[in-house]
């Protein structure tokens, strides 16, 4: 056996090397990720305390609120609601003798003139009719005339005379009932207007509508040059319009077509099942810018009145009464009680309580009062 230190197997020297340089490598990257992540750790407490202080600043700044400059001259605007502009005259014609349709000479569209003859109704019966009640009308009067001369000469009594006059004229009203009711053979246009519908054709049969209920229309004129605009109103507006006041009606929303009118007709009373208001305005349609049957936009003009408008997320109340916030010069609050007329749902008119060139405050925070801090959200409105 060999003892002997300078013959025994050596251990190579690359393994050593490796083992130290593996070593060294890994202690680097420790202390590298151990300073990133201690660089990170202080950022995020500077981010923290920079967010800590900016919210501590702006508490003692004050809030952020948007606001307004009240300025002299503003208008609530006038109230708009939807109407429909109907024609002002629409009927439909029935016939009002029985047969068949002869002549049919409108269609839909035509303009038509008052009287003018629109179809004509062929009743045969009814001139079998006249002719019959016209002989017996004519034989009557013969001898009412025959027992005339006869009561001269005294061959028969008065009774006999008159009953002979009263037989005559009882078969001429016949005659003349009959002979109105043949010229409901003529149907004619009972105004100027416009043809709107045709139910029939020639050949058609129709019945007298005034014995039945169940019968076929022949037309339906309207005036169309004339419109009737039928709106409602709300039990708001109801009390602050009268007759006579002033309307623009827009036909298509288009401002630049308005027209000018006022209130011809108003309901007695709200309807029980809306709520509204009945309005009507007679609107002169020549020209033919409104389409009858069409939706239309109703301007109500009212008087301007002086003072500010506000909106009404400015108004805040307290202890039940409207008043407002104002910043001065140094961004701090001042509560404003305020005298408030009427509004239209978005603004309200302020009679008193405010000054031209003042800042209000726009949906102010809870807690604001006298005297608080709060920071402007860029310019006012």
């Amino acid at each position: 056996m060999n003892l002997d230190p300078a013959i025994s197997t050596p251990t190579p020297i690359g393994e050593h090397a490796l083992s130290r340089v593996v070593l060294r490598g890994g202690i680097a990257v420790l202390m590298v990720s151990a300073l990133a992540i201690m660089g990170i750790i202080l950022t995020q407490r500077r981010a923290l305390a920079g967010q800590a202080e900016a919210r501590r600043r702006a508490l003692e700044a004050g809030p952020l609120v948007n606001s307004l400059v009240m300025g002299e001259g503003a208008t609530l605007g006038d109230p708009m609601v939807q109407g429909e502009a109907l024609p002002f005259l629409s009927t439909t014609l029935y016939a009002r003798a029985s047969g068949f349709v002869k002549e049919i000479r409108v269609d839909k569209g035509s303009v038509v003139r008052k009287g003018q003859l629109l179809a004509v109704i062929e009743g045969r019966e009814m001139d079998q009719d006249l002719a019959a009640l016209k002989a017996d009308a004519e034989n009557k009067t013969r001898n009412a005339e025959r027992a005339t001369d006869l009561l001269k000469d005294k061959l028969i009594s008065a009774k006999d005379a008159e009953q002979a006059q009263a037989d005559a004229r009882m078969a001429e009203s016949r005659l003349s009932s009959l002979g109105i009711s043949r010229d409901y053979q003529a149907v004619r246009a009972p105004f100027d207007g416009v043809v709107t519908q045709r139910f029939v054709d020639p050949g058609a049969m129709v019945q007298n509508a005034s014995a039945s209920t169940n019968v076929q229309p022949l037309v339906t004129v309207a005036q169309v040059d004339r419109l009737r605009v039928t709106f409602y109103l709300d039990q708001n507006l109801a009390k602050r319009v009268k007759t006579g006041d002033p309307v623009r009606i827009l036909p298509d929303q288009n401002p630049a077509q308005a027209q000018p009118g006022r209130i011809a007709r108003l309901a007695g009373a709200l309807d029980p099942r809306t709520r509204t208001l009945t309005a009507e305005v007679d609107l002169d349609n020549r020209q033919g810018l409104f389409l009858p049957g069409g939706a239309v936009l109703v301007l109500l003009g009212e008087p301007v009145q002086a003072g500010f408008t506000l909106p009404l997320e400015a108004v805040a109340p307290r202890q039940g009464k409207p008043t407002a916030l104002v910043v001065d010069g140094t961004s701090h609050t001042h509560v404003r009680p305020l005298m408030l007329g009427e509004d239209n749902g978005q603004r309200v008119r302020v009679l008193k309580g405010l000054q031209t060139g003042e800042r209000v405050v726009l949906n102010p925070p809870p807690g604001l009062g006298d005297g608080s801090l709060v920071r402007l959200a860029g310019p006012g409105k």
